[in-house]
């Protein structure tokens, strides 16, 4: 896929009128713009990754010194999506995570049955875990890429929890106070 399409894709939603529509078509639109919405954001992440991969291996090719690799990807995934650095940063430490750590996750993104917002809370509850224990909280939650269907951020927040705190009893875990 090429940017000229996206591009067209990008025209034609612009000249879509919800007046030509009935309420039943407008609901399936915002249904369907939704869905295209989570598969864009996966298409990002792999984008971002892809990015950075190539990147990092330019700069290892120019001899810059491994403690610097890196250095500045995250700045121009921002300036791409128009965000701030400490975002594009974050950003593209989502993605990697996704593509290299999380694909069950990374597929419901990109199917339309997880949204954005939903994927990073899975990703941020997961963070303190081996990446074993990620990738088994990946699969037990999001190998049914449907598993989440109907499920609220609270309720996909405390599942993921659930499930890693099964996973890795050795406090403290983010988000707990320490013993007195």
């Amino acid at each position: 896929m090429n940017e000229a399409v996206i591009r067209g894709w990008i025209t034609t939603l612009a000249g879509i009128n919800p007046e030509d529509s009935d309420d039943a078509e407008r609901i399936g639109l915002l249904r369907a713009k939704e869905e295209l919405k989570s598969a864009l954001c996966a298409s990002q992440a792999r984008d971002a990754a892809a990015f950075d991969a190539s990147q990092r291996r330019a700069q290892e090719n120019a001899g810059i010194a491994a403690e610097k690799l890196g250095k500045n990807i995250g700045d121009q995934i921002a300036l791409a999506r128009r965000q701030s650095p400490h975002k594009g940063n974050q950003l593209l430490g989502m993605a990697k995570v996704l593509v290299a750590e999380m694909p069950h996750t990374l597929t419901a993104l990109a199917t339309g049955k997880l949204n954005e917002y939903r994927a990073t809370l899975i990703v941020q509850e997961t963070a303190f875990l081996s990446l074993d224990d990620r990738r088994a909280v990946d699969t037990e939650l999001a190998h049914d890429t449907g598993a989440m269907d109907g499920m609220g951020d609270g309720q996909i927040s405390a599942a993921t929890k659930r499930v890693a705190y099964r996973l890795d009893r050795t406090p403290p875990w983010p988000g707990t106070r320490k013993p007195r």
